[in-house]
């Protein structure tokens, strides 16, 4: 007896959950931060400025790289184009270019700054750009649900009030023209409940591309929000601190910066630094011996070049200075 009531219990308790369950499904709403999420995260605009932040990082790594060492051999005395076993001198030897530390430094550094430029500029910037459109995009949603939901009420007023009409005139108690004002209103809000159904069909498409999937059919969220009080000489100290695009501009006025320096290190010359084996073939015998040589590159066109490094740099700087001052 107990064993059978525990029985109709056990399965008793498993069917009322399972139609819990079914009376009560999760509804699929999506909150704002998730729609900013997918939206970053699969814009291709995104994905194009991430690129470009990779390919910066890239030249960086390049200039940041010596120049690719030289490998010579070289035959002496042959007695024929193709003989080369027959050699009397063999030198076999590998030269490698090390650019002068002071100008491989400041330039390391400006392509470095760069690429924090593009990082902030173009990356942290798209990202900031596309985030906004998001909640915008967001907002606007809300805001055409809570439309929609308005004009269904008043729809719902002006169709009783339409219906009372009607009572009363049949009644006698009101004229006619009563009954078409009402008539009249309830048309208007049926009018009105269809731009809200289409405005809201437009919102929820424009987000749905935004956030690059199907939107639910309701969306959670609050359009209210509490604004800070924060006085201008703050508003102004957090801009330059938090956004991309000035962030962007210093780094681009810092690369400048370091390209004169870099310009001005041209006066420095660079070595070239050879080791080599070279085997004297004396007929019988043969003899190998080791050679190192150490050379300098002539600065020669260095007034030149220089200069126009310079011109280059100071004008980059000084349109890299009027952008800064033109987004603060």
């Amino acid at each position: 007896m107990y064993i059978t009531f525990f029985v109709y219990a056990f399965f008793g308790a498993l069917s009322s959950v399972v139609c819990g369950e079914a009376a009560s499904p999760t509804k699929p709403w999506l909150t704002r931060d998730a729609i900013v999420a997918a939206a970053i995260e699969g814009h291709p605009d995104v994905r194009a400025a991430e690129q470009a932040w990779v390919a910066a990082r890239g030249q960086h790594l390049q200039s940041s790289m010596l120049p690719d060492p030289e490998f010579e051999v070289e035959f002496e005395e042959l007695p024929g184009a193709f003989d080369l076993g027959q050699f009397g001198e063999r030198t076999v030897a590998i030269t490698q270019t090390v650019q002068n530390p002071i100008k491989w430094f400041y330039r390391s550094r400006s392509t470095k700054h760069i690429t924090e430029a593009v990082r902030y500029s173009v990356y942290e910037m798209t990202r900031l750009r596309v985030a906004t459109r998001a909640k915008v995009a967001f907002d606007r949603v809300l805001a055409d649900q809570m439309i929609l939901a308005s004009t269904h009420k008043h729809l719902a007023l002006s169709e009783g009030l339409r219906d009372r009409a009607r009572v009363r005139f049949e009644a006698g108690d009101v004229p006619r023209l009563e009954l078409l004002r009402a008539e009249v209103e309830a048309t208007r809000g049926l009018n009105r409940l269809t731009e809200a159904e289409m405005g809201l069909a437009v919102s929820r498409t424009v987000l749905a591309e935004l956030a690059g999937q199907d939107i639910p059919p309701r969306v959670e969220g609050q359009l209210l929000s509490e604004v800070a009080m924060i006085d201008l000489e703050r508003l102004h100290q957090l801009s330059r601190q938090n956004r991309p695009d000035l962030l962007g501009s210093e780094q681009v006025l810092a690369s400048t910066c370091s390209s004169r320096s870099a310009a001005v290190a041209g006066w420095v010359p660079d070595v070239s630094l050879s080791l080599g084996r070279q085997t004297i073939n004396g007929g019988g015998s043969r003899s190998s011996s080791w050679k190192a040589s150490v050379g300098f590159a002539i600065p020669l066109w260095a007034p030149f070049r220089q200069r126009g490094q310079l011109m280059e740099a100071a004008a980059d700087g000084a349109r890299a200075d009027a952008e800064l001052e033109s987004l603060v």
